[in-house]
């Protein structure tokens, strides 16, 4: 019974509160069982406890959110400028491209004029976007310090406007080269080294017996046996300065072909070309004959340089 009371009693027990207000108001007074103000106490403080937690994670989520988006927008900002950049980079290679496509049409014009076919190789140059561009750009992998070494416009500008510069350099030498293979071809065109028949050498050059006596001479060409009729070739591109009969040559064709050098062709049956005619290395221009100072059907081949008589072979040899 004693014990029972004592509970009774301890229920009983209340704490008492008091607000005072800062006027002459009455005083609130209100007072609340023990075990409920523990209750109140405790819940308040599981509450602002609760608050700091959840505030702390919150401020710390938000700063990290911040963070990530000025990342993003940075990250967007520098991919921009990589578009810009890259972007610069294709039309400086462009331009590039234009000048070694250039280069090489003078590089297969070289080749073609010196015989070389170049329809079973490709003599193409790289393309400089196959050179700037060729790697793979992912920018999970790349970090930002070496893709702004891997784009930095101005460092490629420099090495392109150094590319061009060189292309350049390189076509006004293929340009020379080009003239001066010109030249070498229009020389080599004119200079006369073929064989005006394919006949047999029947009187070499030099000093000889005169077929028509026994007198020692000195023959100024070489004499090319062979059927009437048969063909004579230019032996090298000119212009025909004489042509008709001219006494112990019989009929003749006189070719100046440049350079100091002058071809004879004597005792043709037929003359095919008249004086003033462009002639073509290997062109007709007459047929063997007998007429003149001659023993038989055959050409008379004389080669002269300065107006100086030199052996055809040779230049036929060489």
């Amino acid at each position: 019974m004693k014990k029972l009371k004592h509970f009774q009693n301890r229920t009983k027990s209340n704490l008492t509160f008091m607000i005072l207000p800062n006027s002459s108001e009455k005083i609130i007074k209100f007072s609340l069982p023990k075990l409920l103000s523990k209750v109140i106490i405790l819940s308040l403080f599981f509450v602002i406890l609760s608050s700091i937690i959840f505030s702390s994670g919150y401020f710390g989520i938000r700063h990290k959110l911040i963070a990530a988006n000025n990342q993003i927008a940075e990250l967007k900002l520098e991919n921009e400028s990589q578009k810009y950049e890259i972007a610069e980079l294709k039309n400086y290679s462009i331009k590039v491209d234009e000048k070694l496509a250039d280069l090489n049409k003078i590089q297969n014009q070289v080749l073609n004029m010196v015989g070389l076919d170049t329809s079973n190789e490709d003599t193409s140059l790289p393309e400089t976007t196959d050179i700037l561009f060729s790697y793979s750009y992912s920018p999970n992998i790349v970090s930002r310090s070496a893709q702004s070494n891997i784009f930095s416009s101005q460092g490629y500008e420099e090495e392109i406007n150094l590319l061009t510069e060189l292309i350049d350099r390189e076509k006004e030498n293929m340009e020379k080269l080009i003239l001066n293979v010109e030249q070498q071809l229009e020389y080599l065109d004119a200079l006369p080294n073929l064989m005006p028949n394919p006949g047999r050498i029947s009187s070499p050059f030099g000093y000889r017996i005169s077929p028509t006596g026994r007198n020692r001479e000195f023959h100024n060409g070489i004499d090319i046996s062979n059927k009437l009729g048969t063909d004579i070739i230019a032996a090298g591109s000119g212009i025909v300065t004489y042509s008709g009969y001219n006494g112990g040559y019989g009929k003749v064709v006189m070719i100046s072909h440049g350079y100091g050098y002058t071809s004879i062709y004597a005792h043709n049956q037929e003359i095919l070309v008249s004086v003033g005619d462009q002639i073509e290395k290997g062109q007709v221009i007459a047929k063997v004959g007998s007429t003149g100072r001659s023993t038989g059907p055959h050409v008379h081949f004389e080669v002269r340089l300065n107006n100086e008589p030199i052996n055809p072979l040779d230049l036929i040899e060489n």
